[in-house]
């Protein structure tokens, strides 16, 4: 009797083995498989709309509208933020970036307005281009927007020259608890707007709307329309 009772549980040891190992291959073999159909239908449309890789070279301009708000009085260096592309990026008579293609980045410098120096700065990094299922490494940053206050309480919006700040419209000034209108661009277009306070702080709203231009070339894929 002990010898049938010892053998009857090797064998339902032995079954749940069995059943544990046909777990993790069906398990394995889904995932494969899943897998493999993405392969076949990517391989498929390249088949019946191949795909072509176009080079966007470094220094094209890319305008984006921020989803987040970031600021000089509220984010931290290495805040996430998100964007996307406003307007579609064309090289040639190919559109290579779409608009509404998803940016995402994270603030690279950040100084509040309520520093020594009195004025507050912002510079934002951009670090991956979405465009459906393929993904693209950034490295490219904004300028740095600054807003610099003086005696006579009024700031200026301050930008680089390459793009004349990088501002298309979106910013608002800050000044402690009030929020007073304040530098908004037009145009790509600096203007100097009076502010409340000799230390504003210069903030970013959603929707607002930033240029900034690729460091390095990126291959994107595209297919024929």
């Amino acid at each position: 009797m002990h010898t049938g009772t010892e053998g009857g549980l090797n064998m339902k040891k032995t079954l749940v083995l069995m059943g544990i190992l046909g777990l993790v291959a069906a398990t394995v073999f889904a995932f494969q498989n899943e897998k493999l159909r993405t392969q076949v239908a990517t391989t498929v449309a390249d088949a019946v709309s191949p795909v072509r890789e176009i080079v966007v070279p470094p220094g094209t301009p890319i305008t984006v509208r921020l989803e987040n708000r970031v600021g000089t009085g509220t984010s931290r260096v290495g805040d996430p933020f998100r964007a996307k592309v406003a307007e579609s990026v064309w090289v040639g008579d190919q559109v290579v970036i779409p608009g509404g293609a998803e940016i995402t980045g994270h603030v690279a410098q950040v100084q509040s307005a309520g520093h020594v120096s009195g004025h507050g700065e912002l510079q934002l990094a951009f670090d991956e281009l979405t465009i459906g299922s393929d993904h693209y490494a950034l490295s490219s940053r904004s300028e740095t927007y600054q807003t610099k206050s003086s005696a006579k309480r009024s700031a200026a919006l301050i930008g680089g020259g390459a793009v004349l700040g990088g501002v298309i419209g979106g910013a608002t000034g800050h000044s402690g608890g009030s929020a007073a209108k304040g530098a908004v661009i037009g145009g790509l277009a600096g203007t100097a707007a009076s502010m409340a306070s000799p230390r504003p702080e210069l903030t970013f709203e959603p929707d607002a709307a930033l240029r900034f231009r690729l460091d390095h070339e990126i291959r994107v894929r595209v297919r024929p329309a």
